[in-house]
């Protein structure tokens, strides 16, 4: 596999992660005050008062290799130029210049070039 298929099939992940991403990463669930003691058989009484409260578990531990190598890539080109990442992401997302040009709010030619520079700076930095 060459370093620019590397590179595309990383920032396709990336952009794929970002947009399964949300500002909550816990999943919640309710449970109301019976919950253990109707696992264990009893309820009580004294429970039937209290309102539901919700809970979160924490994030799964998983941790994928590659998507920490294609975030650092991305920061660092970003520390560059600011709208790398933005360019990057709305063009992996929708594939198409021109609704990446709307999204980003700046014209399909300086997004070509955008993209181009952007995606140039993250071979070089991959085959590093």
């Amino acid at each position: 596999m060459s370093t620019l298929e590397r590179a595309d099939q990383l920032l396709e992940l990336w952009a794929r992660e970002l947009s399964k991403e949300s500002s909550n990463p816990y999943p919640t669930s309710i449970l109301d005050g019976n919950y253990a003691l109707a696992v264990g058989g009893k309820t009580s009484w004294k429970k039937q008062y209290v309102t539901a409260k919700e809970t979160r578990s924490p994030p799964k531990s998983y941790i994928n290799t590659d998507l920490l190598l294609i975030d650092g890539i991305v920061s660092k080109i970003g520390r560059v130029k600011p709208q790398y990442p933005a360019v990057l992401k709305a063009y992996y997302q929708t594939g198409s210049l021109k609704r990446t040009a709307k999204a980003v709010g700046v014209s399909v030619t300086k997004v070509r070039e955008l993209k181009t520079a952007a995606f140039d700076m993250v071979v070089a930095l991959l085959d590093d």
